[in-house]
């Protein structure tokens, strides 16, 4: 069974779709989660937290701003079967003085286990590492600081 709901309003290009999948034979509930947000305008409080975070981070108030996030939650009908979620999020915040854009990236996945077994912790990370290793070989700088697995 699908379900849906949060459209994007057509006028902003903001909003969210949701779908939720539920009464699988392997999938007890899920859902896919897509958030936009499009030509959003930085308060002060919000400028001044991203810069207290980043101190390369050239942001005023007033300066605009796009954001995207997709997560993914997937319940299982077998208590030995972890549960699983997974996010990436992009924020993207254009100076309303020089033009210039900075662009913040994150997320991460995980397993919330019922019953815990060693191994399968151990292949989840390890296959979560050889991806990021994948993309960004070790002793990269940016794959030291950022994948961390």
């Amino acid at each position: 069974e699908l379900s849906y709901s949060d459209e994007i309003t057509p006028e902003t290009g903001s909003g969210g779709i949701t779908r939720v999948i539920q009464k699988g034979n392997v999938i007890e509930k899920g859902a896919c989660s897509l958030t936009l947000i499009q030509r959003g305008k930085l308060t002060a409080e919000r400028a001044k937290a991203i810069s207290g975070r980043n101190d390369n981070a050239n942001v005023k108030e007033g300066d605009m701003y796009s954001a995207a996030a997709l997560s993914i939650v997937l319940h299982t009908r077998s208590p030995l079967v972890p549960t699983f979620r997974s996010d990436i999020r992009e924020f993207l915040v254009r100076s309303e003085k020089s033009g210039s854009t900075s662009a913040w990236f994150g997320g991460g996945a995980d397993l919330t286990p019922y019953y815990l077994f060693d191994d399968d912790i151990k292949e989840f990370h390890s296959k979560q590492k050889e991806l990021c290793d994948s993309y960004f070989p070790p002793g990269a700088e940016f794959a030291d600081t950022f994948n961390y697995a």
